[in-house]
């Protein structure tokens, strides 16, 4: 049988967090830095994110990562995230899926009692360490790029008041509020509320505060959540 398209691909979780790492049928992706590599891809085969992470063989939740060439000498490959709703510069729990996946297909052999893993991402290069016990992966760790709290700031949201908040980088700019200041618990019940409420934040983050990394200028000036 004849496709127009193949696209292989290995599915992990971690923690129940779901990482799609395609390992086939993607062509070349040009640039010299990650930066320029997800830009192609976004604007070049944009539709690979809806194949990958849309229903019906995706989710709301689904995150996947292509692999590309590396843009370090110190790498082993580079990788383009994305979400159902863009792309991610990265990912703490893709970074542990992919760099599992990694060494549970061979892209990086196995090597017991741990194996270095590292990959060019956008915001820089990770590294990851994977516990492996009779050829397989049984857990893994990653060291993030550099992390910093870049403000805190009192925003204003339409049905919570006024909310402390730090934003800080590890990757992506996130905003940080503490539970008890938006009256949400870890009940299965509260959950869409939770949601909602999050979601108003973050709206009103991005609405009242200025973000922008202090050295990298293709670093989206968003704030997630």
């Amino acid at each position: 049988m004849r496709f127009k398209r193949l696209i292989t691909t290995v599915d992990s979780h971690t923690e129940g967090e779901p990482t799609r790492l395609v390992t086939g049928g993607i062509p070349n992706i040009p640039g010299k830095t990650m930066a320029e590599k997800r830009d192609f891809v976004s604007q070049n085969l944009f539709y690979l994110r809806g194949i990958l992470t849309d229903e019906p063989r995706g989710h709301p939740n689904m995150f996947a990562a292509i692999l590309t060439a590396p843009v370090t000498d110190e790498a082993d490959f580079g990788t383009v995230m994305m979400y159902p709703g863009g792309y991610s510069d990265m990912c703490g729990h893709g970074a542990m899926g992919i760099a599992t996946t990694a060494v549970e297909i061979g892209i990086v052999e196995p090597r017991e009692p741990v194996t270095e893993v590292v990959f060019d991402t956008p915001a820089g290069t990770i590294h990851a360490r994977v516990k492996v016990e009779n050829g397989k992966a049984k857990s893994a760790t990653i060291q993030n790029i550099p992390c910093f709290l870049y403000k805190t700031a009192l925003i204003k949201a339409p049905d919570l008041g006024e909310l402390p908040v730090d934003i800080a980088y590890g990757g992506y700019f996130y905003g940080i509020v503490e539970a008890k200041h938006l009256g949400i618990t870890t009940e299965a019940n509260s959950i869409q509320n939770s949601l909602s409420l999050v979601k108003q934040v973050i709206k009103s983050i991005n609405q009242q505060a200025t973000v922008k990394h202090p050295k990298l200028d293709y670093v989206r000036a968003e704030v997630e959540g």
